[in-house]
């Protein structure tokens, strides 16, 4: 067995010299193994990320020989092999990009298509790799640049807007709120038409984080309904949203881990571990849900934070602007959302 000194050497000299494309994808393949093994262990959930454009890479390999075989019908497969995963790939940095306020992760899917795309690279590091290596630099600057100065949105693509009139029932205060990563401009005029400075405002727990809002008039708004009682034993929780609710959120915590707890009837994995918090979320049924429980004590409390949604824009606020063509309300967008807290004892 080589000692370390002596694979040092060889890294050494190894450095700085031209790597043939199969010994290059095959490096790449091998680290992309490592990785989905290491995935597959320790968050298999996750691990098809790796796993499925490793597989498609994979077969390409076998059919080109590492690249170096490069007849027509070689190169074809390769391209719809490429095309197939590339395109799988696709949709998930959509979802990413959609649905995760964590632009880093493109950065793994741009690794994955390398899996794909590398048998079309140059065979050595030569003066024309160079030059692609160049080429393909400077589109991507100036598509950044294009991307920059030139908005992508339209009537037919608009942009998304999230604004809700966020309704603290404990405070007795209001805010409109910013749920959107970045507001857009008609966004920013609404909240510069109210004259005050865009301040944190609690939204939990719809939101985990405090959106940015500016204090609006307060409006009258119903409370959920939630009661406590005692039912063959066990401890029952009566939840139902607001009248013409769409959505209820609750958070529970009590100081005791409870047992054989049930949504309706369904064992839940809720309240197990003292002081620490558990989400219910209930959407589209008005007659809301019944939360059981056993106790380990004969007297205790839940405390519970709520947060509920509701269609439109509540009677006696400041009306919203229209928005230009190329703005567009986004998911529950333009809705009331009305937030409190209590503490329930048995």
């Amino acid at each position: 067995m080589p000692s370390i000194g002596a694979a040092f050497k060889r890294a050494v000299l190894a450095f700085g010299r031209e790597a043939g494309r199969a010994g290059a994808w095959a490096g790449l393949l091998a680290i992309g193994l490592a990785a989905g093994a290491a995935l597959q262990a320790t968050a298999a959930p996750t691990a098809f990320l790796i796993a499925w454009p490793l597989l498609v890479a994979c077969a390409g390999a076998a059919l080109s020989a590492m690249g170096e075989r490069r007849p027509l019908w070689v190169r074809l497969a390769l391209v719809g092999l490429g095309v197939l995963g590339v395109g799988w790939l696709a949709g998930m940095v959509h979802a990413v990009y959609v649905n995760l306020d964590v632009p880093e992760l493109l950065a793994l899917l741009a690794w994955l298509t390398a899996f794909l795309i590398w048998p079309f690279a140059h065979p050595r590091i030569g003066g024309a790799g160079r030059i692609t290596a160049l080429l393909v630099l400077g589109a991507g600057l100036l598509l950044l640049v294009v991307v920059r100065l030139d908005p992508p949105w339209s009537e037919r693509r608009p942009q998304a807007s999230l604004v809700y009139y966020l309704v603290d029932q404990d405070a007795r205060r209001a805010h409109v709120a910013d749920a959107a990563p970045q507001p857009d401009p008609w966004t920013r005029r609404l909240l510069d038409s109210f004259a005050s400075e865009p301040q944190p405002a609690d939204a939990t727990p719809v939101f985990r984080e405090p959106l940015r809002g500016v204090p609006a008039p307060m409006v009258e708004t119903s409370r959920p309904r939630l009661e406590l009682s005692r039912a063959d034993d066990q401890i029952v929780l009566t939840l139902a949203p607001p009248p013409g609710a769409r959505t209820l959120v609750v958070d529970l915590r009590s100081p005791q881990a409870q047992t054989e707890v049930a949504v309706n009837g369904r064992p839940a994995d809720l309240l197990q571990t003292p002081d620490q918090w558990s989400q219910v979320r209930w959407t589209g049924d008005p007659q809301g849900l019944r939360i059981s429980f056993r106790s380990p004590a004969d007297s205790g409390h839940l405390e519970v934070r709520y947060g509920a949604i509701s269609d439109g824009w509540p009677a006696g606020a400041p009306p919203l602007p229209p928005r230009p063509e190329d703005v567009m309300a986004f998911q529950t967008s333009d809705s009331l959302i009305v937030r409190g807290t209590r503490r329930l004892s048995w």
